[in-house]
């Protein structure tokens, strides 16, 4: 029997799966639980997820009856800055240069 992994070998990536790939994952899940025991840690191995991933696919499709793809996060509207701040970060900017005769990095330049 050939199955196919889900592209997610390195379990500590941060990939999202999608509806599909959940799809996958729960078939498989259900496939192996017909099978008998340890199910979770074989549909892990065979879908190339982790096994809590597969617990959370599970839990998803049992309590909303639908798996869902991940939705993106909206970027905020870029407001700009006003003239204060830009003086502020162009007088940060030479204090490096003149005061402390180093470059600016964004690490530097960022005060708390």
């Amino acid at each position: 029997m050939y199955i196919c992994t889900l592209d997610m070998t390195d379990k500590a990536s941060s990939k999202l799966l999608t509806s599909k790939a959940k799809e996958i994952v729960y078939n498989v899940s259900e496939h192996f639980r017909n099978e008998g025991k340890g199910f979770l840690e074989r549909t892990a191995e065979a879908t190339g997820v982790g096994r809590t991933t597969v617990v959370k696919v599970r839990r998803e499709k049992t309590q909303t009856e639908r798996l869902q793809s991940p939705t993106r996060m909206k970027r905020e509207d870029y407001k700009g800055l006003d003239n204060f701040d830009e003086c502020v970060i162009r007088n940060k900017i030479h204090e490096f240069y003149s005061v402390r005769k180093q470059l600016p990095t964004l690490k530097g330049i960022h005060f708390k």
